[in-house]
């Protein structure tokens, strides 16, 4: 029975361990949900009358919108259930986003009531939302931009109060997420703000055609909508840098840099080595091909075949 005894007691405790390890994980993912939800609804709901239930609802249905959005990358990702990393950058991205506009609104709005001739609701056109979904695309992939892009329209909607804004938003976010697929350079991003502006203008006259048409008020929400684009890509042109080097992320622009032929490293390499510089170019552009061919990150391929015997 001693010998019986024993190895049900080391299953025992390696069942306790698993146990523990899940738990600890699951405690971790819940603080998360509650943190961000915590965060996303205040700043939603921040500077209107607040009543206690208002506050539990917004709560509630944030925390619900984030509990979809890791399910929905779950079901096709997996291996963020482990990633706590990119959760967390998802987190980020989302609660930075509406802070980001939530300052943006408060400084447009207090400039228009300065003026006094323009309606301060029209600064909402230029809050810029679309951020989130353009560093999404970026960092992670083109999928989770387009949820986390469902998921900030409903949100903007919900805040603002107007179901239009939420399909505004939507256009813009979508867009700013089409447009940076296998970007390649950083100027990219100031073309796709420029898409993002043209988007806005259009969906921004859609809306007030319902309303009014060629007033001030119109004009001035086509120079928001347009603005909008531009500080998107000013944005991200700054934010993306410190996010790539906080998470460890390489994105195509980063590695086209690392495959510039230019790079002191493979200069260096060239010198000293030029047999191994000529064999890594030949080894890159077949991995190159090969990566095309199975559809895989080409230029990760590339860049890998370029400095693997350094």
């Amino acid at each position: 029975m001693t010998g019986l005894k024993g190895p049900v007691m080391r299953n025992n405790k390696t069942k306790k361990g698993k146990d523990l390890i899940v738990d600890r994980a699951s405690l971790l993912k819940v603080s998360l949900l509650v943190f961000f939800s915590a965060v996303l609804s205040a700043t939603i709901m921040w500077g209107d009358k607040a009543y206690p239930e208002t506050i539990i609802s917004a709560f509630l249905l944030t925390g619900l919108l984030l509990v979809i959005l890791y399910k929905d990358l779950m079901r096709y990702k997996p291996a963020i259930e482990k990633n706590y990393a990119l959760l967390l950058l998802i987190g980020i991205l989302l609660t930075g986003n509406f802070m980001i506009g939530r300052g943006f609104y408060y400084i447009l709005e207090g400039f228009t009531t300065w003026l006094g001739n323009i309606d301060p609701q029209v600064t909402a056109y230029a809050i810029p939302l679309a951020t989130g979904s353009m560093l999404a695309a970026l960092l992670i992939d083109i999928h989770t931009a387009i949820v986390f892009s469902v998921i900030t329209s409903l949100l903007a909607g919900i805040w603002l109060g107007n179901p239009f804004y939420s399909i505004f938003s939507f256009a813009a976010g979508l867009t700013a997420a089409f447009s940076v697929i296998r970007c390649k350079r950083r100027s990219a991003i100031w073309r796709a703000g420029l898409f993002v502006g043209l988007v806005c203008m259009l969906a921004s006259i859609i809306i007030f055609y319902q309303e009014q048409f060629l007033t001030l008020n119109t004009v001035a929400a086509l120079g928001f909508a347009f603005a909008n684009g531009l500080i998107v890509a000013t944005l991200v042109s700054a934010l993306l840098p410190l996010l790539e080097y906080s998470f460890k992320i390489s994105t195509d622009i980063s590695l086209l840099e690392l495959v510039d032929l230019n790079q002191p490293l493979m200069r260096n390499l060239l010198l000293e080595a030029p047999g191994t510089y000529h064999h890594s170019i030949v080894v890159g552009t077949l991995v190159e091909a090969a990566a095309e061919a199975v559809d895989v990150n080409p230029l990760l391929a590339r860049v890998s075949a370029y400095y693997h015997d350094i």
